[in-house]
């Protein structure tokens, strides 16, 4: 079987590592679009990354943050685009029959040319197209679609020759390009990734392709000219994972720290997997949960399925309102809530176990969180139903109505009655007979919360009637708690302000988003499933989240330059 053709152009790369979870109709028309792009090029004209990513998948990424200002030259671009149809082909699962009529193997085309399997490798990087397909016995073999070939054959009219291709690097600039890169870092210090961005400037080579030469140079010397790239650190992996939570861009990410960007999406990777790895997701989990149906029983009850991801009370008084209108839990709903958070949380477990702590993959890594996302809405769902219960437990032991309470005191009760609330429903156990119902069990977790503040406020205990006036509780802001339901929502929610944010977004995003973190009422869903939901290819999904991160980067600091701009009136008679 041919081997698979390096691809060494980012912004290609890119757009295979974006597609590896379309669905295979998608991966098939974006090989199209590619092959049919391969007979447009000029090898002199420059071509924008930005450009050539919209004629392949039909939607234009943001240039500052997707490497999109990158521009590529002709002849570099037309020996990459067989590389990517062979993989988007691949992706695709074609037959050999999906080619049409005439279809040829590798050594039908040697035969018709009359050249080597190695001549034809090298016609491949000067535009010729193949597609890797499955022939009738399930093999996966590299193809040639008849119309390809004869295109091909009409642009090189000496195609069946063996000489070497105008784009390929002789020995004479191989030469040049190792003896600039020895002086950069002799002089500069650079890096090899530093250098070949340099050289590829300045040979209309990509990148990849320097940096292909300088590593297989090194890998001949016992004393490399560029010594091996050290491991991202750890603390590198946690700064690149939180920076591209709020939109940060690979490219971006990439010169930060002088790496590639498989580099980056490797780290990003790692960290996630690393993350995962520490969470203790131990549950009861009886014989049900291993049966082929369990994942359409446990997780079809409506109360799993629908009603998820409400937002948060904002204020004292939407608590007290929400809370006093509450009807008493159902007992059917919050016990299949409480089964169903434990089957998710097995489910990650196990999915976890089979992930390569080394090279774990995105997909895998996608459904994982999914299913903790999942979790979370649904015990945020437990928590909501027993409001009531914490607004009579914190009176009870007041003796006053809530909105008696001093507004910092008031935050306080709040977020530990409903942080008591959240360990409850995450510690709770359905399979006990003994413990059929939540409400026991967070009883007694908020008495332990309400008496530890007790005692540290023993003198605000009992807040006068007067206080309310004063204060203007029902007005005060409350903290999300819907955010640390459970420990894993530490890295795996969005920022704070993208769900706010979403209101000032284009409809496109705001439906992606919404369907990704299920705050549209339905769970959370994998990259791939959301855009199968919405049509478009799963890299477009992956652009609307990190557009919403950045609206929401983007409108908390203009809020803090007015705020800065603006000072308090308190602020300027101060000074």
């Amino acid at each position: 079987m041919a081997r698979r053709t390096t691809i060494r152009i980012d912004a290609l790369q890119e757009i295979v590592e974006d597609l590896r979870f379309a669905p295979a109709a998608t991966a098939r028309r974006h090989a199209d679009a590619a092959a049919a792009l391969a007979a447009e090029i000029d090898d002199d004209g420059a071509y924008a990354a930005a450009w050539i990513t919209t004629r392949i998948t039909g939607y234009r990424p943001d240039a500052a943050s997707d490497g999109g200002d990158a521009v590529i030259v002709g002849r570099a671009l037309r020996a990459e685009l067989s590389a990517l149809v062979e993989r988007l082909s691949e992706r695709a699962n074609l037959h050999i029959s999906d080619l049409g009529a005439g279809a040829l193997w590798i050594d039908d085309l040697c035969a018709r040319w009359g050249v080597t399997a190695r001549t034809l490798e090298r016609r491949r990087r000067q535009g010729l197209i193949g597609r890797r397909v499955r022939d009738d016995a399930g093999r996966t073999r590299l193809a040639f679609a008849l119309a390809d070939v004869e295109r091909f054959e009409a642009a090189h009219p000496r195609a069946g020759r063996s000489a070497s291709p105008a784009g390929r690097i002789d020995d004479r600039t191989r030469a040049a390009i190792l003896r600039r890169a020895q002086r950069y870092r002799r002089r500069l210090g650079w890096s090899r990734n530093q250098t070949a961005a340099r050289l590829a400037r300045r040979y209309a080579r990509s990148r990849e392709a320097i940096r292909t030469i300088l590593r297989d140079h090194d890998d001949a010397l016992p004393a490399p000219v560029f010594p091996g790239e050290p491991p991202i650190t750890l603390a590198a992996r946690q700064s690149i994972l939180r920076r591209r939570a709020r939109g940060a861009g690979v490219a971006a990410l990439a010169r930060e720290h002088d790496r590639t960007r498989a580099a980056i999406h490797r780290a990003l990777r790692l960290e996630r997997r690393r993350l995962l790895g520490e969470l203790d997701l131990r549950v009861p989990a009886p014989p049900t949960f291993q049966r082929p149906d369990a994942h359409d029983v446990i997780l079809a009850p409506p109360g799993v399925r629908t009603g998820l991801g409400a937002p948060h009370e904002p204020d004292v008084g939407a608590f007290v309102r929400l809370a006093g209108a509450a009807a008493p839990p159902d007992e059917r709903a919050e016990h299949a809530r409480a089964v169903a958070a434990c089957y998710l949380r097995w489910r990650a477990a196990r999915a976890l176990e089979t992930l390569d702590p080394r090279n774990p993959g995105a997909r895998a890594l996608d459904a994982v969180e999914t299913d903790l996302r999942w979790c979370a809405r649904v015990l945020a769902a437990t928590v909501a139903d027993h409001r009531r219960l914490a607004l009579a437990t914190i009176e009870e032991r007041l003796g006053a109505p809530f909105e008696t309470l001093a507004p910092e005191h008031a935050r306080a009760l709040h977020a530990q009655s409903m942080a008591a609330l959240a360990r409850a429903a995450l510690a709770f156990d359905p399979f006990q007979r003994d413990r059929r119902r939540v409400a026991g069990a967070a009883s007694a977790a908020l008495q332990r919360a309400l008496s530890r503040w007790s005692r540290e406020h023993h003198n605000d205990a009992h807040p006068s009637p007067t206080a309310a006036k004063r204060t203007g509780a029902p007005g005060v802001a409350l903290a999300d708690w819907t955010r640390h339901v459970a420990p894993w929502q530490q890295w795996l929610e969005p920022p704070p302000g993208v769900r706010t944010a979403l209101e000032h977004a284009d409809e496109e995003t705001r439906r992606a988003v919404e369907l990704r973190y299920g705050w549209s009422g339905d769970p959370p869903r994998t990259r791939e499933d959301a855009a199968a939901l919405l049509d478009i290819p799963a890299a477009r999904v992956a652009a609307l989240e990190q557009r919403a991160a950045r609206l929401a980067r983007d409108r908390a600091r203009a809020a803090h330059a007015r705020d800065t701009a603006d000072p308090s009136p308190s602020t300027r008679e101060d000074g």
